[in-house]
């Protein structure tokens, strides 16, 4: 049921997994520029992980725990009555995620001072998620669904 499937060329491609790569790349590209505009608040990489490394791990954890959000959101049967009801939820499990990701600074390779930091990133990603997400929409209201 989650699973929307489109004809693009004659190619059979899943929407969610498109969105999990755009949220993979989303994210692990504003991982990066954050943590080069403070790289104080941000630190990236440790004696065992590159920072492009560890740019790219933490992207991919955060996608799939964002790409789980709305079937729990379903199961859960929460009822999210407006679009920035959605985007506060948004943020506040981005933030919650990240923070909980660089917890595990020594496996994962990114690193922040204080939770502040976390709730940065977390609008960030969030915003960033929201434009990968109206790009969908865009390119799957041109498709046909099967």
């Amino acid at each position: 049921i989650f699973w929307k499937i489109y004809y693009l060329r004659k190619k059979v491609i899943n929407i969610q997994t498109l969105k999990f790569l755009g949220f993979w790349m989303g994210n692990s590209v504003l991982i990066w520029v954050t943590a080069q505009i403070a790289p104080e608040g941000l630190i990236l990489g440790n004696q065992h992980i590159l920072p492009f490394w560890a740019c790219v791990f933490a992207g991919y954890i955060l996608s799939a725990i964002d790409i789980l959000i709305e079937p729990t959101l379903k199961l859960l049967k929460v009822r999210v009555k407006n679009q920035s009801q959605l985007i506060v939820l948004s943020v506040a499990i981005n933030s919650i995620s990240f923070w909980g990701v660089t917890r595990l600074a020594l496996m994962v390779g990114v690193g922040i001072p204080v939770f502040w930091w976390a709730a940065i990133v977390g609008i960030i990603l969030t915003l960033g998620q929201l434009t990968i997400s109206q790009g969908l929409t865009a390119l799957t209201s041109r498709l046909r669904v099967i």
